[in-house]
């Protein structure tokens, strides 16, 4: 194993780090890391110990890091766009459906009409026909 095999990580484990050094036993580096004699981070029960200390050790410089890839602009505008107006109009649909249920793509609807006979509230009832104590 080499480094240019943990390629693209940023930490590798003692069982890793053993095969690097000449398939040394991997409960060896783990002492070496509880004891604090390489740096490492401890994950639950296992010691990562940082790729770039590796290549340090090795005198191996960092790679470079990758340049950002160009990017248009404008479809980024565009794209930013289409996200936020379909959000807007998923709110919007939320708030009618929860405050018109019978709202639809026509508009909404003129609902069921009220029953010509329609008798009035009880309370209503009670206070028309009662007549004042005296």
């Amino acid at each position: 194993m080499t480094l240019d095999d943990l390629a693209g990580q940023n930490y590798a484990s003692t069982t890793e780090v053993a095969a690097l050094w000449d398939d040394a036993d991997p409960r060896t580096v783990r002492r070496m890391a509880e004891r604090g004699e390489i740096p490492s981070i401890k994950v639950g029960v296992r010691y990562m110990i940082p790729i770039a200390w590796l290549r340090s050790q090795a005198g191996i410089a960092a790679p470079e890091p990758e340049a950002p890839a160009a990017f248009d602009l404008d479809d980024l505008a565009d794209r930013l766009a289409g996200r936020l107006t379909t959000r807007i109009l998923g709110a919007f649909a939320a708030l009618a459906g929860g405050i018109i249920p019978e709202m639809t793509a026509a508009g909404p609807s003129p609902g069921p009409a009220a029953p010509a006979n329609d008798p009035a509230p009880a309370k209503e009832r009670n206070h028309a026909h009662s007549t004042p104590a005296g």
